[in-house]
C-alpha cells in the first residue's frame, strides 16, 4: 500500500481562520441560520476542534467576527456609493438604500449573522461588532439629516425616520433573501429594476413638504422613541 506523503499544512502559516470563516459562511448560506457547531466546522476544514478554538474561542466569537467584517462591508459600500451619487443628499439616500438591500442580497451568509435576533444585544457589548454597526448606521442617520436640512424630508425626529427607511429596506431584503419574491423569476423586471423601484417608492413616501400628519408625534412619543443605535452611541 502506498503511504502518501504529508504535505505542510497551510492551516499552521496563518490560513486556519479564513478558512474557518469559510466553512462558516458556506454553513450559513445552506442552512440560512447558524445552526452549527465549531466541531462541524473542524470537520470541514480538515483539521481538530482544537486548533479551531486557538483562532476563536467560541461560536459567538466567530459569529463576531463574521459580524464586523459584514457592517465594516457595509459601511465601506454605503460610503463609496454614496460618493459616486455626488452631493444630492436624495440621490446619496437613494444609493445608500440600494446598497443596502443589494448587500443583503449578495452577502446573504453575513447578512443572517448581522441581524440574528439572537444576537442582538451581543453586537452591541462587543467594540468591534458596535464600532463597525454605528459607522454604518451613522452614515445612513447623517445622510437622512442632509435631506432634512434640504427640506427634502420632513423635520420628524430622525429616529423616526431612520427606523422607517430601516425597516423598509430590511423588509425587503429578507423577503428576498428568503425566496418569497421568486416570481420576479418570470416577471417583466429583473430583480435589480424591483429593488430600485421599492428603494425609490419608499423615500418618495417620506418625501418633503407633502402634509404627513402621520409623522407629528406627541413630545412624549418622540422622545421616547429609539432607533437602531447601539448603547453606547450618542
Amino acid at each position: 500500500m502506498k503511504i502518501r506523503k504529508k504535505t505542510p499544512d497551510a492551516h499552521h502559516h496563518g490560513n486556519l481562520r479564513e478558512a474557518v470563516l469559510a466553512a462558516a459562511m458556506s454553513l450559513l448560506r445552506q442552512r440560512q441560520t447558524p445552526s452549527f457547531n465549531l466541531r462541524e466546522i473542524a470537520k470541514m476544514t480538515g483539521v481538530g476542534h482544537s486548533a479551531v478554538y486557538r483562532h476563536f474561542a467560541s461560536k459567538d466569537a466567530l459569529l463576531a467576527d463574521i459580524a464586523a467584517r459584514g457592517f465594516a462591508e457595509l459601511a465601506q459600500i454605503q460610503s463609496r456609493e454614496m460618493d459616486l451619487a455626488g452631493d444630492d443628499p436624495w440621490e446619496r439616500l437613494i444609493a445608500a438604500g440600494l446598497v443596502y438591500v443589494n448587500f443583503a442580497r449578495t452577502n446573504r451568509a453575513a447578512y443572517i449573522v448581522m441581524f440574528d435576533p439572537t444576537m442582538r444585544e451581543r453586537w452591541t457589548e462587543l467594540e468591534n461588532v458596535r464600532t463597525a454597526l454605528d459607522t454604518s448606521f451613522g452614515q445612513f442617520a447623517k445622510t437622512i439629516v442632509a435631506c432634512q436640512t434640504a427640506g427634502l424630508l420632513p423635520a420628524a425626529p430622525l429616529e423616526i425616520l431612520t427606523s422607517i427607511l430601516w425597516s423598509a429596506g430590511h423588509g425587503l431584503a429578507q423577503l428576498l433573501g428568503s425566496g418569497h419574491l421568486d416570481w420576479l423569476r418570470s416577471s417583466a423586471i429583473s430583480e435589480d429594476q424591483f429593488v430600485s423601484i421599492a428603494i425609490h417608492v419608499f423615500c418618495e413616501a417620506l418625501r418633503a413638504p407633502a402634509s404627513k400628519p402621520w409623522l407629528e408625534l406627541r413630545p412624549g412619543l418622540a422622545a421616547a422613541t429609539r432607533g437602531p443605535r447601539s448603547k453606547n452611541s450618542s
